[in-house]
């Protein structure tokens, strides 16, 4: 928009202070009228890119620093969860496993089958040899096929004892060949972070009677973990016990 004079109506410039035709005096120009002055500063999109890329930039951090310090979750080869199973992983995420969805279970030092409470030596005495008296160990979480515990062909039972830290996998393995039980089968398994003492024998325990059981030590992270029944039942629940088995891992963190 061209500035004119008042008086003599002849076109004068913004900044003049004087008309240059009459000499008349110009009003100093009002900031508010004029359009440039009025405009709200833009942001250049070269700005705006920046500023967003600079904020995705910090999210993708943080959640690559989240990430980095969730356990390390190992691929199982040949591993598939059968359909309809579910993984239990506890909150304190020592570990992870499937289980059928028939199975009931109950983490903590207690667990509860609908009955009667188990004590925790019932519970520990299925982890035997390696964990044995003076019992220093806990329960970490305890399973069973079907409704009760107390009826059940195959109880699984999670146990950690922090003596077993430090132990070597031969050394374990040589020392529950050792005991008094029937050890059918001790073999070390060394599967990517997973390596491992793997069980097979007979014992009989305290409040179960005769038993055939399934073990896996960790020493790594002081897990021991066994399933067992009576020999007559248990070898019907033997491709199940085997599929748990396989998909347990402890879960180690990367710190």
């Amino acid at each position: 928009m061209i500035a004119l004079c008042p008086r003599c109506r002849q076109p004068v410039l913004p900044d003049d202070t004087s008309c240059w035709q009459c000499g008349a005096p110009l009003a100093a120009a009002d900031p508010s009228t004029d359009p440039a002055a009025a405009a709200p500063a833009r942001l250049s999109p070269f700005a705006v890119y920046s500023a967003v890329t600079l904020v995705l930039v910090l999210l993708a951090l943080v959640l690559l620093r989240q990430l980095g310090r969730q356990p390390l979750l190992q691929i199982v080869p040949g591993y598939a969860r059968p359909a309809g199973w579910v993984t239990v992983t506890p909150p304190d995420r020592a570990f992870t496993l499937d289980l059928p969805p028939t199975w009931g279970q109950a983490p903590g030092p207690l667990a509860d089958s609908g009955g009667a409470p188990l004590l925790k030596a019932d519970l520990v005495a299925l982890a035997y040899p390696l964990v044995a008296p003076p019992v220093t160990a806990t329960v970490v979480w305890a399973a069973w096929s079907g409704a009760r515990l107390e009826d059940a062909a195959a109880r699984l039972v999670i146990v950690r004892d922090e003596a077993l830290v430090g132990l070597d996998l031969e050394t374990a393995a040589a020392r529950a060949e050792a005991t008094d039980l029937a050890a059918l089968n001790a073999t070390v398994v060394d599967d990517f972070a997973r390596s491992h003492v793997s069980l097979l024998l007979e014992m009989t325990r305290p409040n179960w009677g005769r038993q055939r059981c399934r073990q896996q030590i960790y020493p790594a992270t002081a897990l021991v973990v066994a399933v067992c029944g009576t020999p007559e039942r248990f070898r019907f629940e033997a491709q199940t016990v085997e599929t748990i088995l396989q998909s347990f891992q402890p879960l180690v963190s990367p710190d």
